[in-house]
């Protein structure tokens, strides 16, 4: 896996979509130049595209997303504090405006809100920020709506479902384990962490060994126990 993403379809404003001129600096200045931004187009093969638009205006959605964060996880526990410090890293998350566009057909547009697996040390890291931003844009999407994605021109299609449907189990030390779905396991198991838990603590392997019967009777139900799903969990030892 290579990180994660929330994505959040819609269309665009055709005011939008109109290229746009680009701040003048002391060089266009000198060569009598005016250069404009719109959507850049990158070949899919067979005639297919990816279009992507500059995001810039889109940023505030980060910042909502680690007002909530604070808001609603004022005391995060041990497996949740080394998911906020991930989120905490530069860069994380990204934002992206793109679309994917078949041969003859419009442009499917989606907002990419982007959590990287940072080079494989991360992956489920990653996939808990992309669960907890699916679940603070489905509570705040009509005011997120109303004072972000409107304004700027982009309308998100009603009624998509955002959440991937990740299942994660807090585990004292290792973080956060994600239950693997059945057709997705092998030998090593149905649970996996971040291979920067294996780095930082030797016995990883031995841990998840000996805990995999036990891990997998809290979790035979199904259901998520991350701090925001099941705020009263505690983290197993």
């Amino acid at each position: 896996m290579g990180g994660m993403a929330l994505l959040v379809f819609g269309s665009l404003s055709a005011e939008r979509l109109e290229p746009r001129p680009l701040p003048r600096t002391l060089l266009d200045r000198m060569l009598g130049r005016t250069r404009t931004v719109g959507p850049r187009s990158m070949p899919r093969g067979q005639g297919a595209e990816w279009l992507e638009l500059d995001a810039t205006d889109l940023k505030p959605l980060i910042q909502r997303f680690r007002a909530y964060l604070a808001r609603e996880l004022p005391t995060p526990h041990a497996a949740s504090a080394q998911i906020v410090e991930y989120l905490e890293l530069s860069g994380i998350p990204s934002l992206y405006l793109r679309a994917e566009r078949e041969p003859g057909e419009e442009p499917n547009w989606y907002t990419q809100m982007a959590f990287s697996g940072c080079a494989g040390m991360a992956e489920v890291s990653a996939l808990v920020g992309a669960h907890w931003a699916a679940r603070w844009m489905q509570e705040e999407l009509p005011i997120i709506e109303r004072e972000i994605f409107l304004p700027f021109g982009f309308t998100p299609t009603p009624g998509q479902q955002l959440d991937p449907g990740e299942v994660f189990l807090p585990v004292a030390e290792l973080g956060y384990l994600r239950l693997v779905p059945p057709e997705e396991r092998d030998e090593s198991g149905s649970f996996e962490v971040d291979h920067a838990v294996r780095e930082s603590l030797e016995d990883t392997e031995e841990r998840l060994a000996a805990g995999q019967d036990r891990y997998a009777a809290v979790m035979a139900d199904g259901r998520c126990r991350c701090q925001f799903c099941q705020p009263e969990f505690d983290p197993v030892t």
